[in-house]
Formats: structure tokens, C-alpha cells, sequence
């Protein structure tokens, strides 16, 4: 269900990437396209909660499910006929060539870094201080009020902390824990899902500047 609920913002802010690229003739690569997708699908998810939250819609699977699905209804009937448009909409290219030593030890030093934020990241629920009156106290607001509650944004520092920290964290991980069911370990996934596609983002946006190792260079930094 985790993966269902990345996937689910991810085929909406596909389906808005590909809009897009349909009209200003804008070509990704791969490494490009998929974590922009992750990104502008989150944005997505937080705009379609404040707009549930707005006409009194309930955050519940099957709201949060229907306009993806729809979306992926309209992506499925337009390009399973016609699979060149998609090697057209791929057409960018963010090639590494054949890589060295140099760029071989930077991937390596990449890999390491996603994984050792997977594994820090993991083991137990929320507990730090700031992130619990940051972003996990309010995630779980939202989802047991099934919804943004009455008045919250005028409630004081002692009933919120932070009131007005951002938002966007708290309603990603208010839409995992309507897929998961408030699982407090799985949606700390987000976290190096959002890290890794930024890596990969960044890089791609490089490759088109410098050549590679300068690229994996910046990435690593």
C-alpha cells in the first residue's frame, strides 16, 4: 500500500509532465522524468487535500484514489496504441558515457549516501523533538480528523507547535497513511524517496551543463 500511494501521486504529476511536454515540446530524459514526477505529484496530492478539505470531502482511500485513476485511464488510452509517443516525450538523453574510475568512486559515494539515509531513516517511528511538532504531530491530525480541522489555522503554539511551519510534508505523509493505514515506520519512506529523486534531478539538470564527472561531482556534494 506504500507503493501504491507513491505510485498514485506519481501517475498524476506524469500525467501533468507529459501536458506539459505536449505543449511546450520539452523532452525529458528517464532520470529526468521520473522523480519530476514523484515532485509535481506530491504538489498535487497537497493541493487536492486543501481543495478536499475545502467543500468537506473526507481524506479517505477512496477520494485520494479516484483522480489518479482517471489520470491513468487518459495516460493508458493515449499512449498504449501509440507507444512512439512515448519514445518521443523520452527523447532527452542524460548520457554518462563510459564512465572511470573517477565517476565510478563519486556513483559509489551516491549509493552509499541514499543508502545510509534509508537505513537512518527506518528502524523506528518519528521521535526527534522537531520533527514530531514539525510534521509527524500534524500528518496525524489530518488523517484521525480525516481532514484539516475546524479552526486549526488560528490554534496557538501550545496547542500546535509551529503553526506556521509548512504544510507540504505533513499532508504527503497524511496521504501514505491513508494508503498504509497510519503504518508510523513505512511512511518515513518518503523521506529517502524524496532525497534520492532530488540526487537524481539535480544530476540530470547538471549533465546538460558539464560533462559527467563534474555533474556527479555536484550531485555528490
Amino acid at each position: 500500500m506504500f507503493f501504491l500511494s507513491v505510485a498514485s501521486m506519481w501517475i498524476m504529476g506524469a500525467a501533468l509532465l507529459v501536458f506539459m511536454a505536449g505543449r511546450t515540446k520539452y523532452t525529458f530524459s528517464f532520470l529526468e522524468f521520473a522523480p519530476m514526477s514523484f515532485f509535481v505529484g506530491m504538489a498535487l496530492a497537497v493541493f487536492m487535500m486543501f481543495f478536499y478539505s475545502s467543500i468537506g470531502m473526507r481524506f479517505d482511500l477512496l477520494n485520494f484514489m479516484a483522480i489518479p485513476i482517471l489520470l491513468f485511464v487518459v495516460l493508458f488510452s493515449r499512449y498504449a496504441a501509440k507507444p512512439y509517443r512515448v519514445r518521443e516525450l523520452m527523447s532527452g538523453k542524460t548520457p554518462v558515457g563510459t564512465l572511470g574510475l573517477p565517476e565510478k568512486l563519486l556513483l559509489g559515494c551516491i549509493v552509499i549516501q541514499v543508502l545510509w539515509v534509508f537505513f537512518q531513516t527506518i528502524p523506528s517511528p518519528i521521535h526527534a523533538h522537531d520533527a514530531v511538532a514539525n510534521y509527524a504531530l500534524k500528518a496525524k491530525i489530518f488523517f484521525f480528523a480525516s481532514g484539516i480541522p475546524s479552526g486549526f489555522f488560528s490554534w496557538g503554539e501550545s496547542t500546535v507547535a509551529h503553526p506556521d511551519y509548512p504544510l507540504f510534508l505533513p499532508f504527503v505523509m497524511t496521504w501514505v497513511y491513508v494508503f498504509t493505514g497510519f503504518n508510523d515506520v513505512l511512511v518515513k519512506l518518503i523521506m529517502p524517496l524524496l532525497y534520492a529523486g532530488f540526487i537524481a534531478v539535480f544530476f540530470s539538470m547538471m549533465k546538460k551543463l558539464f560533462n559527467p564527472l563534474y555533474a556527479l561531482i555536484g550531485a555528490v556534494i
